[in-house]
């Protein structure tokens, strides 16, 4: 028994999980809108982008809001770089009120925005159109003034045209109040969104990624192992650089050193100087004889007078 109630209430918890993470998955509409007309103004928008003559891309890029610069430049690149060829037109959907098919578009309900995709099947790619919306103040200010004077406007509409307001609902096409102040603000321009960002990018097969992404890895790597073949040539350079260093070091050494002259006493050259001209050594000769004649006078009869010094040689005491 224990066992049975045990697996009653596994089984009632798994219940209880999937009930709640189907409820996770299904998320409100952030604002009132309509699947059709939120995916015809999607078609209308991008047909209005692509009837932009392609010599006319810059002004109107440079003119225009950044929400016409991001449309533009995504037509101009799928065109250009990812040779989309011509788009299709969707102008037979909006144009007749067309119920568009359902593989061709999508709807995501977010908290604060609905994302719309609308596949293009341009003439050699497809090509997803992703238009994001947001809630429009104007309209709901606009739409919940007319709720709240709900009753005096049936009241009046039915004064005017001398009917009930059923049968005014049934002439105009509606069949409710919220439907009649839909549409009388769809004729005032005046929607329940408003286009938020745009992005155009073309449809790749998971084989065209992966062969793109082949391509890039092999050209990022063939960068790679070129940038470091040079580098290992540079490094391999490197070790001529002490040969080039020492080779000028080799060349300054070869130079001859200028002579150095050991300091020698001078060499006087004794034959050809004239000792005579010098006339304070003559004066010292002189005296110095004259004393020695003083001294030994008394042996010499040498008169000062008859003194004459006529040579002076330097004496060679080698």
């Amino acid at each position: 028994m224990k066992i049975k109630k045990l697996l009653v209430i596994i089984s009632m918890l798994a219940v209880m999980f999937s009930l709640s993470g189907c409820g996770d998955e299904v998320k409100d509409k952030p604002f009132n809108y309509s699947d059709k007309e939120i995916v015809l103004s999607t078609m209308k928008i991008f047909d209005g982008y692509n009837a932009i003559p392609e010599s006319n891309y810059d002004l109107a890029i440079a003119n225009g809001t950044e929400i016409d610069s991001a449309a533009i430049k995504g037509i101009r690149q799928a065109k250009q770089t990812d040779k989309v060829g011509d788009f299709e037109d969707f102008s037979m959907y909006y144009n007749n009120n067309l119920d568009p098919e359902e593989g061709i578009y999508s709807i995501t309900n977010e908290e604060s925005y609905v994302m719309v995709t609308v596949k293009n099947h341009a003439e050699n790619r497809v090509v997803d159109v992703q238009a994001k919306y947001i809630e429009n103040i104007d309209y709901t200010m606009q739409f919940n003034q007319y709720s709240a004077d709900k009753d005096l406007i049936i009241s009046t509409i039915e004064e005017q045209n001398g009917i009930t307001f059923e049968d005014f609902l049934e002439s105009q096409g509606v069949s409710s109040f919220e439907e009649m102040i839909t549409a009388t603000l769809a004729q005032q321009g005046m929607t329940p969104y408003v286009l938020d960002e745009i992005v155009i990018s073309p449809v790749y097969s998971r084989n065209e990624l992966i062969g793109q992404a082949g391509m890039n890895t092999l050209i990022g790597m063939g960068t790679v192992f070129c940038v470091l073949i040079f580098i290992s040539f540079i490094i391999s350079l490197l070790k001529f650089l002490p040969a080039l260093f020492s080779g000028k070091k080799k060349v300054e050494e070869v130079k001859p050193a200028p002579a150095t002259v050991k300091a020698s006493q001078p060499v006087v050259d004794t034959a050809d100087e004239d000792l005579m001209n010098d006339e304070e050594l003559v004066a010292v000769i002189m005296a110095a004889i004259k004393a020695a004649s003083s001294d030994n006078a008394v042996y010499t009869t040498q008169s000062n007078d008859t003194l004459v010094v006529r040579s002076i040689r330097r004496a060679n005491r080698r």
